[in-house]
């Protein structure tokens, strides 16, 4: 078993409050009413993912996705960039 170091204990603790807190104030899927049904666990989704230039913890924005929908945003990311679910950086020269 691979144990954390201090630091990364940190920002896990860190992203784990901060997931609390975004569900707690979106308790609801953010696609529920325009994409079909809802059904699993709710996600705190990041919207800018890590290899997109997101960061890796405590990040924003998120959005709650039930697990549905966050498999279906993950399966589908150019749909999820048109629908505004996912963010790609921009690639500059």
């Amino acid at each position: 078993v691979k144990r954390s170091t201090p630091k990364a204990r940190a920002r896990i603790d860190a992203w784990q409050q901060e997931r609390e807190a975004h569900l707690a104030a979106h308790p609801l899927c953010d696609m529920r009413s325009s994409h079909g049904d809802c059904w699993g666990p709710l996600d705190a989704h990041h919207v800018m993912r890590r290899g997109a230039g997101g960061t890796r913890g405590v990040t924003g924005p998120l959005l709650t996705a039930c697990r549905k929908h966050h498999n279906y945003i993950h399966q589908h990311p150019k749909w999820a960039e048109a629908q505004g679910y996912s963010i790609r950086r921009e690639v500059t020269k």
